[in-house]
């Protein structure tokens, strides 16, 4: 057995992984997603960020192909929320190896009744100057949707 510092010269720094149950999910008046064909954007995602930084990713959902209806505003604006079950990951683009895989228990996105889903993200638990892809996990009518929509961002230091 071998162990490295913090200064190795792998790509496999030592981390020590804590993990805890953040979600709270209260959808209030928003309806749910009822549909595998939805569309799913990221919110707060500037793209860069620093390794002391806390970010909030918010998750619009709307179906991709909504029911045609006569109305004054559009049925795109129209968000809805995940299921109480939904989960996401964070992959490192380098390795391609999940940092963070989808848990049951403790990467549960979490929903608030008026801004909809999110999940929280401390940066500095991932290696900084590497690119990362989020994806997201539902189920929804029994089959598991997964969205890979190229979600990215960089973890910088500063």
């Amino acid at each position: 057995m071998q162990f490295y510092s913090v200064d190795t010269n792998t790509i496999y720094p030592p981390c020590l992984e804590i993990k805890w149950n953040d979600q709270i999910y209260d959808s209030g008046s928003l309806s749910p997603i009822t549909t595998s064909n939805f569309y799913a954007s990221l919110d707060n995602n500037p793209g860069v960020f620093y390794t002391d930084s806390v970010n909030r990713f918010g998750i619009n959902v709307r179906e991709e192909f909504p029911t045609r209806t006569f109305q004054t505003t559009s049925v795109y604006t129209n968000n809805k929320v995940l299921n109480s079950n939904s989960l996401y990951a964070i992959k490192d683009l380098d390795t391609n190896e999940f940092i963070v895989d989808f848990d049951s228990k403790f990467t549960k996105i979490s929903c608030d009744p008026i801004k909809g889903n999110y999940f929280d993200v401390y940066m500095n638990g991932l290696e900084p100057e590497r690119y990362y892809k989020i994806l997201i996990q539902t189920t929804i009518s029994g089959s598991t949707v997964i969205k890979d929509d190229n979600y990215y961002f960089k973890v910088v230091n500063g």
